[in-house]
């Protein structure tokens, strides 16, 4: 609800939902959830493993997730289909 209350209240906005979503039906929800917004960007973060699993160790000590979480989560992640291609536009950051 927060992304649209945002972009009720000011005009000619950019509207940025940082989240992690590993599955094309969970990026389709944003599109059937936000129709008022002009355009939908897909920032796709396409890293190797091995990076990730790097960076995770170089975050505070606190905030390092778990080796196996990671990889996990890792196996889960969808590439983007084309129904979803269809609804954003994509930009890819790769390592």
């Amino acid at each position: 609800n927060r992304i649209h209350d945002y972009a009720l209240l000011h005009e000619d906005v950019t509207v940025i939902l940082d989240a992690v979503n590993y599955s094309n039906k969970g990026r389709m929800t944003y599109i059937k959830e936000t129709p008022e917004f002009d355009e939908h960007v897909l920032v796709y973060l396409k890293k190797p493993i091995e990076v990730i699993l790097r960076q995770n160790l170089m975050r505070d000590s606190g905030k390092i997730v778990p080796e196996d979480v990671v990889k996990n989560y890792f196996q889960k992640i969808e590439e983007p289909d084309e129904e979803v291609l269809s609804h954003y536009r994509l930009m890819i950051v790769s390592e």
